[in-house]
């Protein structure tokens, strides 16, 4: 069983913003984190090699070590990283 005030550090360790963010801020788009294409890294690699298979995991480790738009909670912001983030973390705990 998810909590939706569990922090996500539970699903991805080491990462320093993890310990800030919770599902809840996943799920409604409150985790300060960036969108996805508006990193510089994903965006120049989905450019050039458009036809390149996403790993979701790079993504997450990607998302989670760029720096949070605003602190977790404080307001809300479209990011597909949040929906990839919710993702892993339901597949994860599916399998446990």
């Amino acid at each position: 069983v998810l909590d939706l005030d569990q922090k996500i550090s539970d699903y991805f360790p080491g990462f320093p913003n993890a310990s800030r963010i919770t599902i809840r801020n996943l799920l409604n788009h409150s985790s300060g984190l960036r969108d996805i294409f508006s990193l510089p890294d994903v965006f120049i690699e989905s450019s050039i090699l458009p036809d390149k298979k996403c790993d979701h995991r790079e993504v997450a480790e990607t998302c989670l070590e760029s720096t949070l738009l605003f602190d977790p909670g404080e307001e809300t912001h479209y990011s597909s990283a949040n929906i990839i983030l919710a993702a892993i973390i339901a597949e994860k705990s599916r399998i446990q």
